[in-house]
C-alpha cells in the first residue's frame, strides 16, 4: 500500500492514458459513436447531420484522445522519475498533464466546434 501512495500520481496518470487511448481506438472502429461529443451536432436535424462526413469526425475525436492519452502516459512517466527525488514533485508533472488534456479537450471538442464541422463539410 505505501508503494501505490508514493506512486498515486504515476498510477493515475498511466490510467488516465490508457483510458483514452482505449477510448481512441474504440471510436476509430466505430467513428459514427464519436459525435455525441461534439458540442450541438446531437441537435441537429437528421437533414443538416447528413451534410458531414462522421467517418472524418470519427477520426478527428480519435486523434484527440490519442495526443490526449499520450499526454497522460508522459506526464506518468515525468511523474515517476520525479517520485524517485520526492513524492511532492511527482505530482507537478500530473497537475502539468491534467491541465494540459483538460484544455486541449475543451478547446477542440467543444469550443473550436465550429471550426471543426466545418472542415467535415460534405457540400
Amino acid at each position: 500500500m505505501d508503494l501505490l501512495m508514493k506512486n498515486l500520481f504515476v498510477v493515475v496518470n498511466a490510467l488516465e492514458g490508457v483510458m483514452f487511448l482505449l477510448l481512441a481506438a474504440y471510436y476509430t472502429a466505430k467513428p459514427e459513436k464519436s459525435t455525441f461529443l461534439i458540442s450541438n451536432y446531437a441537435y441537429f436535424s437528421p437533414e443538416k447531420k447528413a451534410r458531414y462526413d462522421l467517418t472524418g469526425l470519427g477520426k478527428h475525436v480519435s486523434r484527440v484522445f490519442t495526443v490526449i492519452g499520450v499526454i497522460c502516459l508522459a506526464g506518468a512517466g515525468a511523474s515517476a522519475l520525479l517520485s524517485l527525488v520526492s513524492h511532492l514533485a511527482s505530482a507537478v508533472p500530473y497537475w502539468i498533464s491534467m491541465a494540459a488534456w483538460l484544455i486541449l479537450a475543451l478547446k477542440t471538442l467543444r469550443v473550436d466546434n465550429e471550426k471543426v464541422l466545418r472542415k467535415y463539410r460534405r457540400d
